[in-house]
């Protein structure tokens, strides 16, 4: 697991491939970011315009830990076309010395 510190803006990726292992766009993709332990949830779409599509089943995030500590799940899902669902985390911890 990556830690970066906080206040860092954390770009997080995920790549969707189908049953056959093409690199597949899905209908819909959502992402929902979850921050530990303070359990603040949110979910993003490509059409509320946090999700950036960067090619042909490759979409992007930009993730702000501004006053986060501890750790930060991510669950990219994908569904119709492409039915997957991917699963990173990374830690976030203070700058003080």
């Amino acid at each position: 697991m990556n830690t970066y510190y906080t206040g860092n803006l954390i770009v997080d990726t995920c790549t969707f491939t189908n049953e056959s292992g093409e690199v597949t766009d899905p209908t819909t993709v959502t992402l929902e970011f979850t921050f530990l332990p303070s359990l603040v949830s949110t979910t993003w779409t490509v059409t509320s315009g946090q999700i950036t599509k960067v090619s042909t089943g490759v979409y992007s995030a930009n993730i702000d830990t501004t006053g986060q500590e501890g750790s930060c799940q991510l669950v990219w899902t994908g569904t119709g076309a492409c039915q997957a669902v991917t699963v990173d985390t990374f830690g976030i911890q203070s700058t003080s010395v």
